[in-house]
């Protein structure tokens, strides 16, 4: 059986339906109405290595997005990390390798995006690691 999937173009709500067919080829239509939203929200802050199990991870809620590509810097313009995937985070070692540390301080990052029914858009600004 093959999976079905749908990208939404645009946010709003929507109407959408499916239709299923049994061994007798027979439909069934179930429809529903859905909201699509985005949103973005980009923090400031993270505190990795405290071993509470909170916040361990720089995340950045992206919500109804359709491109992600995340660059971190340090205080020397030296990358430290890189994604274009939302559930690769960073950890705060270099390069998520698990074993190296950075050292606590304010980082440097770029983000380029683009949300449902947006234009590319990118933001930039600082993150602050707390160990």
């Amino acid at each position: 059986m093959d999976d079905v999937s749908h990208y939404f173009l645009k946010p709003g709500k929507l109407n959408i339906c499916l239709t299923a067919y049994n061994i007798r080829n027979c439909p069934a239509t179930a429809c529903y109405s859905i909201q699509i939203d985005t949103g973005l929200w980009i923090p400031n802050v993270f505190t990795p290595g405290n071993n509470d199990g909170f916040n361990d991870h720089y995340v950045i809620k992206f919500i109804g997005g359709l491109e992600y590509n995340l660059t971190i810097y340090n205080r020397w313009g030296e990358k430290v990390f890189i994604s274009d995937n939302r559930s690769y985070t960073w950890d705060g070692t270099h390069f998520n390798d698990g074993k190296t540390p950075l050292p606590a301080g304010v980082y440097y990052f770029t983000f380029n995006y683009k949300l449902i029914g947006g234009k590319p858009e990118k933001a930039m600004g600082t993150v602050t690691l707390i160990r």
